[in-house]
């Protein structure tokens, strides 16, 4: 998790609101979440608050990160603070980015069968599957290499796949 500590100078007699707005590249759906649940944090109509009350001087907004298992770019998350009550300010900085590192190893690449036989000769054509262990933010590249009955063979030398550079 992520906390963002709001502070104020000094303590006042009243209680003092501060809208936030989460932003960035991450998603609120699939990246993280708000702790709604932790003492003087809300929302109203869909916009978030965080509620300094009379006497104190802060208050931690809690950022709950979500984990997935797709291989996929660094994400932020960034906190924009903005309409105090309470007779505050916002002064520099305003707002707090955060940057989540993927954690995640890219997928592996894989025969959807290990068998592909095909008679010599043969000018039919056999489509051959392969698949990928987990979803991926990027586009997987294969570049194949052949073994043919233990003897290595090698792409456009001694056989031909269409849709294939050399």
């Amino acid at each position: 998790s992520i906390n963002y500590t709001v502070s104020l100078d000094d303590a006042t007699n009243q209680d003092v609101a501060v809208r936030f707005i989460p932003s960035g590249s991450a998603s609120s759906s699939s990246d993280y979440t708000i702790n709604t649940s932790t003492a003087g944090i809300s929302t109203q109509g869909g916009k978030y608050y965080v509620t300094i009350p009379a006497g104190s001087t802060s208050r931690t907004i809690t950022v709950n990160i979500k984990e997935d298992s797709k291989d996929e770019p660094s994400e932020y998350v960034t906190l924009e603070l903005s309409s105090p009550t309470g007779g505050a300010s916002i002064v520099y900085p305003s707002s707090d980015t955060t940057t989540i590192a993927d954690d995640d190893s890219p997928p592996t690449v894989s025969f959807t069968t290990s068998d592909f036989p095909i008679n010599e000769n043969n000018t039919s054509k056999q489509a051959i599957s392969v698949k990928l262990s987990t979803a991926s933010a990027y586009d997987v590249y294969v570049r194949p290499g052949f073994v043919l009955d233990g003897v290595a063979a090698y792409l456009n030398t001694d056989f031909k796949v269409k849709g294939l550079d050399s």
